[in-house]
């Protein structure tokens, strides 16, 4: 629950729009990879945005076949959200029997090509943060 400024109360957070996490910042520069994709919670009752977060993932690769680091082609094939709710959080331990520990999830996936011998790389990563972690709008 979080406090929307436009109703003036308390109410639930809507899950985010599938649109917003397609939208993200990629980068690449010699085969370092930055993927920034912002996921934003809204107000159940009237749509505002109330609280945000931008998740952040940085890797280096190199090209399997050639051994370079000159992958300098970046594509995001697709990145979703999600709410998730389990007992077990990177080692934190929830109440088992009433109190699952809450979370939101991002999925993203990307290929990357190498310029040396054209080889394509396609990776997946699974990113997860506590509604805590999230900004006020």
């Amino acid at each position: 629950m979080a406090r929307c400024n436009n109703c003036n109360k308390f109410v639930l957070l809507e899950d985010p729009y599938a649109e917003d996490i397609n939208h993200c910042d990629i980068a690449i520069d010699d085969g370092f990879v930055e993927i920034a994709p912002k996921v934003v919670l809204y107000c159940s009752e009237c749509g505002l945005e109330i609280k945000e977060l931008t998740f952040e993932y940085e890797e280096s690769h190199k090209c399997p076949i050639c051994g370079e680091d000159h992958l300098d082609q970046l594509s995001l094939s697709r990145a979703s959200v999600e709410g998730f709710e389990d007992f077990d959080f990177n080692g934190k331990k929830g109440n088992k029997l009433k109190n699952p520990i809450k979370y939101w999830g991002v999925d993203i996936y990307y290929t990357i090509a190498c310029n040396k011998c054209k080889n394509s790389l396609n990776y997946e990563v699974s990113l997860k943060e506590l509604p805590k972690n999230f900004d006020d709008c």
